[in-house]
């Protein structure tokens, strides 16, 4: 039977037999291929099949991975009704990684429809996962992205980011560096030293991993503000 006429739960099922286990990028690129190859309501239940496996079995980061990309309107207001009951459904203590995924769903709508429960997080304490949910935010919301991600560096200390891939990440996005700085510079002027110094500290010399041209983007964007 070809995999478009499978029941989500049929489909599902042989998914997790034929899962690569170590190879997480793999099984989500997998799993993305095939929903893009789905049409209509075919599409639509299978979406929602990812809510159930993601809400209500809340077993599989790969089914919540996957919403982030294709999830609707309908599927992320599943999401945003599960953040509400969590508290009440679930022990909270063990669920704060399954917490951060479901408002990652939520912070990658470009719509910005359900960033209530986003925006009430990050007005929350730091804690886990919160630079997790940041870039959830980017780039679609800049502004809010920024302000949250200037809050993290300026209230925690330099031990919790300064050689950590909070830093890295900006060496591949020069242009969320550029918007971090800017809220810095506006809401925390002092803390950007500190934040300048690690990034270039991160991208000298140039990593492996890093293209020549974002790094050479990068200390322009420390240097213009230097």
């Amino acid at each position: 039977m070809n995999d478009s006429q499978l029941t989500f739960e049929e489909w599902w099922r042989e998914f997790e037999r034929g899962s690569r286990g170590r190879d997480y990028q793999g099984d989500l690129v997998r799993l993305l291929d095939h929903v893009s190859g789905l049409r209509g309501a075919k599409h639509e239940a299978f979406v929602e099949g990812l809510v159930d496996i993601g809400w209500l079995r809340h077993g599989s980061s790969l089914a919540l991975a996957a919403l982030e990309r294709v999830a609707g309107s309908a599927a992320r207001g599943r999401v945003a009704r599960a953040v509400e009951n969590l508290p009440t459904v679930h022990p909270p203590h063990p669920l704060g990684d399954y917490r951060c995924q479901l408002l990652r769903v939520l912070a990658s709508d470009p719509s910005g429809e359900f960033l209530q429960p986003v925006d009430d997080f990050f007005q929350d304490v730091i804690g886990l996962g919160f630079t997790s949910v940041v870039w959830a935010l980017w780039p679609h919301q800049e502004r809010r992205f920024a302000q949250y991600h200037a809050r993290y560096l300026a209230e925690q200390p330099w031990d919790a980011w300064g050689q950590t891939l909070v830093i890295q990440a900006f060496l591949t996005e020069p242009r969320a560096l550029a918007a971090v700085r800017d809220a810095l510079l506006e809401r925390y002027p002092d803390k950007w030293v500190s934040v300048r110094a690690a990034v270039l500290a991160a991208c000298t010399p140039t990593p492996r991993w890093c293209r020549e041209q974002d790094v050479r983007e990068v200390h322009r964007i420390c240097e213009t503000a230097a």
